[in-house]
């Protein structure tokens, strides 16, 4: 078998054999050891080994399993092994090689499948390779070759042909990186555009002869399995065409370019033209969608084709000149969507086809699609309608008789074209006036009405709407939140709904009213109580979309009102009411009626109040209805879930109305706001109160319910804040509940911690101190006192969770009065948690709460005297931290999640009190965090291992403690164990593998460029142990500037650390260079990178030295750039 021994052969397909066995019948000590011998014969045969073994395989030597995994390990090292020798190979080698791999996998009959495709990419590679050296052989020659393997009336070679062209618009499309193989992100760009020049279009020319061909079949074509793989080849091929993203016109630095994606829109350079403009073109990929679209894996290629197509712009269709090429681009397809999707799509084509509509709208000017031929653009507009008025109807039926959210993907698409359409309805400037109030009324604006009706009706249960009744027994258990399920489709339904929003709130609020009157019946006897389950499912939806329509909320918490609402409120003041805004006096007796009387007749204020204030009132009406069962004690007819929206639409509405609004269309006095009279404050403050705390007592089990009425109570700080603080209300609910013993009890200590802020009263202030917070305390500090018990515990665990809700509410006005507050909790904390040691819920209260306090409170103070103290606490509690809890850390793995998050949580307390360090320079405060942090560095860098790193959030915030300490205080390690800063280095030198992310790299490279300054500045630390691990730390920092040339915040990164060990150990740089130029594969090239080097880092005269010895020269840094950018 060549020039390999028979005996080494043996020895690989034994190990094969083992690679190859089930896990039940070979131990993981032999797995892991025959894939070592694998990765050192990779390693170690010359290539010339690896050919003359390929060669002299046969087929009767591919009979066995283990022989079959040994060629599919030659022929993919041949690729490797062939681009690792490049320079040292001769000239035409190449060349010869992929046409031995070509050869090959012709002759074998017997290779699997993956060995052909491995074969083939090693082929794809040695070509790239090639292309722009011109080593391969001329292009000519290739495709000559390609198109004789399609030709072929061999079955066998078609498909290789097939599978050729795949791998080579992979390979061309895409980006790999590795500086052992001198392969760099610039060469990957020259490559491509080499690539473009004709072999990409040779490539298409080839793929759509074939594809006219296949068009022209029948059915029965794709029966035949071969003529399946062939259509799913030649497709496949299209597809990573036309999301090739062309490097022509667009800037040579930028790295998305290097892979394609089906984000990308088409954009093939002028020189295409005659293809994509040639009368056949469209029409092709029509039609091979016609055939294939019964089967489900190829209409996905052929419809990724079409979605494409869809959005193709650039110079090969002009949207200007006479004819307007553009224009009769997007007629023809149009034309040829709505004649191949006349029946509607098949279940698999719906999102494809949602995507191509989205791209019509998205991609293009909307005046391609106004300027469509009128019965053209009637049938498109009348089919995006119909059709999406379906889909609503069938995406909603999914969800409640199939629990399927699928088409919710789609559906959303839809809904996102029609608020393109809506907002570009004023760009249709080429037609007439009369033409265009037809096209924004009875093409857009109906439609869309009818879009957010056929929404509403489908979530409503019979008479009101067609919801599909599910019985009990079939319902799917489903956890999933509507607000989070339902959120992709309400926020474009918002649009629809609001560009016509007079209407839709009078629809709105006439069903609220038959809701409601159909609730007081069924309480009243009256009507089928029956159907309250159908009643509560409806209410919990129309409230859902209010509250995601008229109103919206922003991340932060804010709510506001939609623009619409002020407009039409404007309208209506000016068109009707002759510019006189509605009476604030009426407004306020119509709300205090639908609070204390929901049932009052609503006819006589219809045209005395907003609207928008109607359909606030309705809403009211039913939370007051809702909380006046509950406190009757009819806790039946009340569900937790439609609580929950009802607590969301109410704290939405209040809060958005709540406040004044910076909208400035609209006069302020016609603006649909809350009344601000102190009758109403108390009035609203009183409801809002009763609502939100007999939620806590009634449903004190339901998490999320107690979640959404703490959130109610904030929704009205911001504008009642001072009636909330002087109500009596607010203590005797207080009074009436055990705070500590709510699952929110973290929030609410937050929200009134917000009320006590807002309310800028120290009376006001003083009195909720005394009555809610001090009674916490001193209940805290006698239980600290009493021996651990279950019991004991879980109360302190409670109350500390409470205090830490107190800490995460404080503001820059607020800390100060908090920290005096939460003094005593730390200081009994310092104790407790060595105490309670064992206790590992109250141990990780105490690290939230200590978090909670570096962070948010610490960071306001300025008094030197509370903060000196409070920071010698937590330091104190740090230490215990370390010396009571840092064992059970040793051996963590990456599913324990539990210690994983007070590890993370652990590091985040030594980066914030180090922090507050850096801030603070008084005397006696600077670098005692810093010590602190170097005292736990012995524990946390005892227990990161290479596991212990892959913890995303663990290994982020280590490293960038890491990077605080040595970039902030570094003196910190000059009396540091040398052990410890071996430990640290060699942890630099894991993290610097990018396997555990961008970030960490980064804080690496940053970290080791900050140490070796100070290790230069300060040599006593550099024992001989840390200067080795730093000269072997130097090759991954000079691959680092090699792999990220293209990072342009990495390369910096990486340049300057490189820079900074050139300037630690210029002798060891010296020796690395020495040593790289020596290799076998760069003898060839020694004498140019010697030159190449020696103008990185010329022999320096102690003047020079001299002069650098503070930091990184910035001519010298550029030279480094300049350098690490060369080919």
């Amino acid at each position: 078998m060549g020039t390999i021994s028979k005996e080494a052969i043996a020895e690989l397909e034994r190990a094969a054999e083992l690679i190859l066995a089930p896990p039940n019948e070979v131990s993981p000590e032999a797995r892991k050891q025959a894939e070592t011998l694998y990765e050192s014969a990779h390693q170690q045969l010359p290539l010339d080994d690896i050919l003359n073994f390929l060669t002299n395989c046969n087929d009767a030597y591919l009979q066995h399993n283990s022989h079959i995994f040994l060629v599919y390990e030659f022929v993919r090292w041949t690729g490797e092994t062939t681009l690792r020798d490049w320079s040292l190979i001769d000239e035409r080698k190449p060349e010869c090689i992929y046409k031995l791999l070509l050869e090959f996998i012709a002759n074998s009959n017997n290779l699997a499948n993956y060995v052909v495709s491995a074969a083939l990419q090693s082929v794809a590679m040695i070509i790239k390779r090639g292309i722009v050296d011109k080593r391969t052989g001329p292009e000519e020659q290739l495709y000559e070759m390609i198109q004789s393997l399609l030709t072929n009336e061999n079955h066998r070679m078609q498909s290789i042909g097939c599978e050729l062209i795949s791998a080579l618009t992979e390979q061309f499309s895409s980006a790999w990186r590795n500086a052992k193989f001198s392969i760099t992100w610039d060469f990957h760009m020259r490559a491509k555009r080499e690539f473009e020049k004709s072999g990409l279009r040779k490539l298409l020319e080839m793929t759509l002869t074939t594809l006219h061909h296949i068009a022209t079949q029948d059915a029965s074509f794709l029966q035949d399995e071969f003529h399946r793989r062939v259509v799913d080849k030649f497709l496949e091929v299209a597809e990573n065409i036309f999301q090739w993203s062309f490097i022509n016109k667009i800037s040579l630095n930028s790295r998305f370019l290097l892979n394609s994606s089906q984000s990308a829109t088409f954009r093939p350079p002028e020189s295409w033209s005659d293809i994509i403009r040639n009368p056949e073109f469209l029409p092709l990929f029509f039609n091979m969608h016609s055939l294939v679209r019964t089967d489900e894996n190829l209409c996905a290629r052929s419809m990724t084709c079409l979605v494409q197509l869809s959005a193709l712009s650039g110079d090969t269709v002009p949207g200007g000149g006479s004819p307007n090429i553009a224009q009769e681009y997007v007629n023809i397809f149009i034309a040829r969507v709505l004649q191949l999707f006349s029946g509607g799509p098949l279940p698999h084509e719906i999102n494809g086809l949602c995507s191509i509509i989205n791209r019509m709208v998205l991609f293009r000017p909307v005046q391609f699609l106004i300027r469509l031929e009128p019965e053209l653009r009637n049938q498109f507009f009348m089919f995006l309608a119909e059709y999406t008025k379906h889909l609503t109807k069938e995406a909603i039926r999914k969800d409640f008789v199939d629990s399927e959210h699928d088409d919710h993907i789609s559906l959303a698409l839809i809904y996102d074209s029609y608020l393109t359409l809506l907002r570009g309805r004023w760009r249709s400037s080429t037609v007439n006036p009369e033409e265009a109030d037809m096209i924004d009324q009875h093409l857009l604006a109906t439609p869309a009405q009818e879009i957010v009706s056929t929404f509403v009706t489908s979530l409503l249960a019979p008479p009101l709407g067609e919801r599909p009744h599910v019985d009990a027994g079939n319902e799917t258990e489903d956890d999933s939140d509507d607000r989070t399920l339902f959120a992709d489709l309400l926020n474009p339904l918002s649009t629809m709904a609001c560009y016509n929003v007079g209407d839709f709130m009078t629809s709105m609020i006439s069903t609220l009213r038959t809701q409601l009157g159909g609730f007081r019946a069924m309480a009243a006897g009256t009507a089928d109580a029956s159907r309250l389950p159908l009643f509560h499912e409806d209410m919990h939806w129309l409230l859902l979309i209010i509250a995601n329509t008229v109103v919206g909320e922003e991340c932060e918490g804010g709510c506001h009102t939609a623009a619409e609402i002020y407009e039409n409120s404007a309208a209506l003041v000016n068109q009707q009411r002759g510019g006189a805004p509605f009476d604030d006096n009426a407004k306020a007796t119509f709300l205090e009626l639908c609070l204390n009387d929901p049932n009052f007749d609503r006819a006589p204020w219809e045209m005395q109040v907003d609207p928008f204030i109607l359909l606030m009132g309705e809403v009211l009406s039913w939370a007051a209805l809702e909380n006046q069962m509950l406190l009757q004690g009819h806790n039946e007819v009340v569900s937790p879930e439609l609580m929950r929206t009802t607590l969301l639409c109410t704290k939405r509405m209040l809060n958005a109305a709540g406040n004044k609004s910076e909208y400035e269309s609209v006069p302020v006095e016609v603006l649909p706001l809350l009344p601000q009279s102190d009758t109403f404050s108390q009035l609203l403050v009183g409801f809002v109160l009763s609502k939100v705390f007999t939620c806590l007592s009634r449903f004190s089990g339901e998490n999320k319910v107690c979640m959404d009425a703490v959130d109610l109570l904030n929704g009205i700080v911001e504008s009642r804040a001072s009636t909330i603080a002087a109500s009596p209300d607010l203590y005797q609910h207080l009074r009436s509940l055990d705070i500590a013993k709510l699952p929110c009890r973290s929030r609410l200590m937050q929200a009134l911690v917000f009320i006590g802020a807002a309310a800028q009263n120290a009376e006001l202030q003083e009195n909720m101190f005394a009555q809610i917070m001090q009674p916490l305390v001193e209940r805290f500090v006698s239980l600290c006192a009493l021996p651990s018990s279950t019991d004991v515990d879980s109360e302190l665990t409670d109350l500390i969770q409470c205090f830490e809700g107190v800490a995460h509410g404080s503001e820059n006005h607020s800390a100060p009065i908090l920290l005096k507050l939460l003094n005593p909790i730390i200081m009994n904390c310092v104790g407790l948690l060595k105490s309670r040691a064992h206790a590992q819920p109250t141990v990780s209260a105490i690290l939230s709460l200590m978090l909670n306090i570096s962070t948010k409170v610490l960071f306001y103070v300025e008094d030197a005297e509370e903060t000196m103290n409070v920071q010698k606490a937590l330091l104190e509690m740090i230490d215990i931290y370390r010396k009571e809890q840092g064992a059970k850390f040793v051996g963590l793995s990456s599913d324990e999640d539990e210690k994983s998050n007070d590890l993370a949580i652990f590091i985040e307390i030594l980066s914030n009190v180090m922090s507050k360090d850096i801030l603070d320079t008084r005397e006696g405060m600077a670098n005692t965090g810093a010590l602190v942090a170097v005292q736990s560095l012995s524990m946390l860098l005892s227990i990161m291992n290479e596991q212990v790193m892959c913890i995303p959030d663990v290994a982020t915030r280590f490293f960038r403690l890491v990077l605080y300490l040595i970039d902030f205080s570094p003196e910190a390690l000059v009396d540091a164990d040398p052990q410890l800063i071996e430990a640290l280095c060699n942890c630099l030198k894991i993290g610097l593998t990018s396997h555990f992310g961008m970030e960490v790299l980064s804080s690496c490279l940053e970290a080791l460029a900050g140490l070796t300054i100070f290790m230069k500045a300060t040599p006593k630390i550099v024992t001989p142990q840390v200067k080795e691990i730093m000269n072997n730390t130097l090759p991954l920092v000079f691959e680092a500037c090699l792999d990220y040339s293209s990072e342009n915040m990495l390369f910096n990164e990486s340049c300057s650390c490189l820079f900074n060990f050139i300037q630690f150990d210029r002798p060891a740089f010296n020796a690395f260079v020495d040593h790289l130029i020596n290799q076998k594969s760069n003898l060839a090239t020694a004498d140019l990178l010697r030159t190449a080097f020696l103008e990185l880092v010329p022999p320096e005269t102690p003047a020079q030295a001299a002069q650098e010895e503070d930091g990184i020269n910035s001519v010298r840094f550029k030279v480094v750039t300049k350098f690490l950018r060369k080919e």
